[in-house]
């Protein structure tokens, strides 16, 4: 039974202050969406609510508490409902709700956010002192309960009720119309949650993968957003941490794209050993474009270390047989390597040598060095230290609830970020970095000449990609 509601219900997705790859104007293109709260939005919606989503993206918070007003959601006695994804959006929800507790006093203000919450409340409550209670886990299926107050201490998995943490894995359709500026995003469809891969660095590390999405509610999803932004061919992108989905999966979905008369285009993160030939063959003749390949490294040592796999031969023939059937059907692969405790020139070499002999199928490279957060991956410390990792500041997980790491005597954090942008610039020049950014990550609207007018606007060494006319070589 649908509930009727005069009053709206805002929900607010923190965004950023700080970037992780750094606070440029092109860094701050980027539409990070919280896929699970606009799920909610659209739970609450169809359950009769006037329920609005607002993601912070890199506006100030301030700016969101004044559209939320100016806009009438915060008016009613619903609470305020804050999705924090990140660690590192706990100082952009910190200065959204002293924003909300200086202009509505009296307004409530739940927060969640799964990795973030975990559940210790107690210590989110000193990161945001002005909210009134913290949801644990997934809150599909209490988000009706959590916007009365009178029930909370009944709600399991909160900060006032002692019950366990629910967790609830089903993926559902969302209805972007509900974000505000929705046609500024392209949309993502979720296909699944969870992974049990078992990776050292992982979160989801031991959360099985969960029944994927039925492919014909897929392609149903996929008609519902077209006719919703009226707009063909789409962008999507398909969201599961790890999408290797089955031969049958594949056949039933390839007959729902094909019978629902779809012409989208789409893109996946995978596992470099995942998706044989056959499976990349039949999909993509149904709109697979983009490959985010989760690679890591190429060092058999550094394999062994993250835990990625236990025979890096194998490993790497399978990803060097993705990149390369990938790119002979025209699908782009962005492949993502990691710096890891324990990394030291030979490891480095190692892997710029594997991806310099498939440089010919690799559209563009994303580097990085692992960041530690609080909370998450028991024993994930104790592992670092014994690859020869340490916290720049071991204060900082407490303070903060994330902080980067020397990654060994030879390659301390700032050296590990220096390989890490070269690598990146090596293997990207701004159009292959626009070309990959504009399919789902960049607003809908940039255009690649507004994209390099903003990135002549900035220094070269604030960027992991090559700026046109700069020479770069790359050496270790």
């Amino acid at each position: 039974m649908r509930h009727r509601s005069e009053s709206p219900v805002c929900l607010v997705g923190a965004g950023l202050l700080h970037h992780k790859k750094g606070d440029t104007a092109i860094a701050r293109e980027n539409l990070y969406l919280n896929y699970g709260l606009l799920d909610l939005a659209t739970i609450l919606h169809e359950a009769g609510y006037q329920a609005r989503m607002l993601q912070g993206n890199s506006d100030e918070p301030s700016a969101t508490v004044m559209k939320a007003m100016t806009t009438r959601l915060m008016e009613g006695p619903a609470p305020v409902l804050l999705s924090v994804p990140s660690a590192l959006a706990l100082p952009w929800a910190r200065g959204f709700c002293s924003a909300v507790r200086e202009t509505l006093p009296e307004k409530l203000i739940v927060v969640g956010g799964r990795w973030v919450a975990q559940t210790d409340a107690e210590w989110l409550r000193v990161q945001l002192p002005d909210c009134n209670l913290v949801v644990f886990g997934t809150a599909e299926d209490r988000i009706l309960q959590i916007l009365d107050r009178q029930l909370w201490s009944s709600i399991p998995g909160t900060s006032q009720s002692t019950r366990i943490e629910p967790f609830d894995s089903t993926p559902r359709r969302v209805d972007y119309s509900l974000l505000d500026g929705y046609l500024r995003h392209w949309p993502s469809i979720e296909i699944s949650r969870g992974c049990g891969r078992g990776c050292a660095f992982c979160v989801e590390a031991k959360v099985p993968l969960g029944k994927p999405k039925s492919p014909v509610d897929t392609a149903r999803e996929m008609a519902f957003h077209e006719d919703t932004y009226q707009c063909n061919p789409m962008r999507f992108y398909f969201e599961a941490s790890q999408f290797c989905p089955g031969a049958e999966w594949i056949r039933e979905f390839v007959g729902a794209y094909v019978s629902t008369g779809l012409r989208s285009e789409w893109r996946c993160e995978t596992r470099a050993d995942c998706l044989p030939r056959r499976d990349l063959e039949a999909l993509a003749s149904v709109g697979l474009k983009v490959l985010d390949i989760g690679l890591e490294s190429a060092s058999p040592r550094q394999l062994l270390a993250m835990r990625k796999c236990r025979d890096p031969a194998q490993y790497l023939g399978r990803a060097s047989d993705l990149l390369r059937g990938a790119h002979e059907l025209g699908i782009q692969n962005k492949v993502n390597i990691m710096l890891y405790p324990g990394e030291d020139d030979d490891t480095v070499r190692e892997t710029i040598d594997w991806l310099e002999e498939h440089r010919p199928f690799i559209k563009g490279l994303s580097t990085g060095s692992l960041i530690v957060y609080r909370g998450r991956n028991g024993g994930l410390l104790a592992h670092i230290k014994k690859y020869g990792g340490a916290l720049v500041d071991e204060t900082a997980l407490d303070r903060e609830g994330a902080c980067p790491l020397h990654l060994s005597a030879d390659y301390d954090h700032a050296k590990a970020l220096e390989v890490a942008r070269r690598l990146s610039k090596s293997f990207m020049d701004a159009d292959a970095y626009y070309d990959l950014k504009s399919f789902c990550y960049f607003r809908r609207d940039l255009s690649r000449s507004e994209f390099h007018n903003i990135v002549q606007t900035i220094p070269s060494d604030a960027v992991s990609f090559r700026q046109p006319g700069e020479d770069f070589g790359l050496s270790v």
